[in-house]
């Protein structure tokens, strides 16, 4: 679900906690930084292009001249950002040089959750920006694993198994999702949920994996009581439980849910780790379409040839996305019930109903249910915690953080 489109200078403040204040600490938001970053721009980028070139090779589609453009124009948007901070004058093809070189700089890295794990290795550790990530969860590996298994797509098998969204096993025999999910799937009449079509929940969907673990959707449980329609309301709850059928003895071990909403606030000096495990899937493109080359990237969706590099150009199979939160309970506005988190995240269209987990702690507790957010901007999340009430008698394992 997509918010309404952002600033110029909201854009810029993105671009600057993600990709220039990690190279200067002691950049300020405007005025400049104590001592000019260009040498760690320079490795930043030569970094990033060395990725991009070699993910060219295989991608037929991307040109390597394309590649050294964009890496030049995210070169220079650095530079622009990192002298005139917030406020700095950026052309859409600048902005498109920073997308380009933060997909891949490991700052927001993306592993393919293939045999219940990901590959460590993926991560490389001469990296500066990928090493915290990987030594992280090479500590945590066993609670990624264990959250990994019990993530599934949600999916039509009668049109070749079309993923809609993504759900995670909470108690036996039910899975959570969100409602505008459950809202491409059923109808809503009379107080009472019916299914559109035939629908499952595979638990594999691994990438250049064969192996399902499939079930039946039985019926809804419980739903958020406000039809979610268009852009996110951060005052409707985004929220659907939906019972399973099929045999039981082989559903996944259900995941443990947090119960401190205040374990994510984003106020601390260091922001928060999480990461997500979900199935994005592949965007619709939207290029921008002023000639003057000054219009804001277009909300809602991304551009190809960063996506491409990010993702491999492969969508709708299980991932690790870890990231940061951006903002707690209360801290976003609108957020008026205390309920939304934000995290940065690699997520995409198709993550919708995904697990958010604590990377801090070492229980690998889910904290949050994706359901949204602003392309370039960040993500939204509902936190667990502050849903207690509303989850209250369906058997979950609601654990301390700490």
């Amino acid at each position: 679900m997509d918010h309404p489109s952002v600033s110029n200078e909201e854009l810029n403040i993105h671009f600057l906690s993600r990709l220039v204040l990690p190279l200067a600490p002691g950049l300020a938001e405007r005025g400049g930084i104590d001592q000019p970053p260009g040498m760690l721009i320079q490795e930043r980028v030569d970094t990033a292009e060395a990725t991009l070139l070699r993910r060219a090779e295989t991608i037929p589609e991307v040109d390597s001249e394309a590649v050294r453009g964009l890496v030049r124009l995210g070169k220079t948007g650095l530079h622009k950002l990192a002298g005139e901070g917030a406020g700095a004058s950026l052309t859409t093809d600048e902005r498109l040089g920073l997308e380009a070189v933060g997909a891949v700089d490991g700052s927001r890295p993306v592993l393919f959750v293939q045999d219940g794990t990901i590959d460590l290795d993926a991560l490389d550790p001469d990296n500066v920006l990928e090493r915290p990530w990987r030594d992280r969860a090479e500590a945590r590996l066993a609670g990624i694993e264990r959250i990994a298994g019990s993530v599934g797509s949600i999916c039509l098998p009668a049109f070749g198994n079309r993923q809609i969204g993504t759900g995670f096993a909470i108690a036996p025999g039910l899975i959570l999702t969100n409602r505008h999910v459950l809202q491409v799937i059923a109808t809503h009449q009379d107080q009472a949920w019916a299914w559109r079509y035939a629908v499952q929940i595979d638990f594999g969907g691994e990438y250049e994996r064969t192996a399902t673990l499939a079930f039946d959707l039985d019926s809804v449980v419980l739903a958020g009581p406000d039809p979610i329609e268009g852009r996110s309301n951060f005052a409707h709850l985004d929220l659907a439980v939906i019972r399973v059928r099929g045999d039981l003895s082989r559903f996944p071990a259900p995941l443990r849910l947090g119960t401190d909403a205040d374990a994510m606030d984003a106020g601390q000096a260091v922001r928060h780790p999480i990461y997500v495990v979900g199935f994005p899937a592949k965007p619709e493109i939207i290029l921008p379409g002023d000639g003057a080359g000054l219009a804001p990237p277009q909300p809602g969706s991304e551009y190809e040839v960063p996506l491409k590099l990010l993702f491999d150009n492969v969508f709708g199979v299980k991932r690790w996305m870890p990231g940061l939160v951006d903002a707690g309970t209360g801290q976003l506005a609108g957020d008026t019930r205390n309920w939304i988190m934000g995290h940065d995240a690699s997520t995409l269209r198709g993550s919708s109903g995904s697990c958010v987990v604590d990377f801090e702690g070492e229980n690998a507790l889910v904290v949050g249910l994706h359901f949204g957010g602003q392309a370039r901007e960040e993500n939204w999340a509902h936190v667990l915690a502050a849903l207690q009430p509303e989850l209250a008698g369906l058997g979950i394992d609601w654990r301390a953080q700490y």
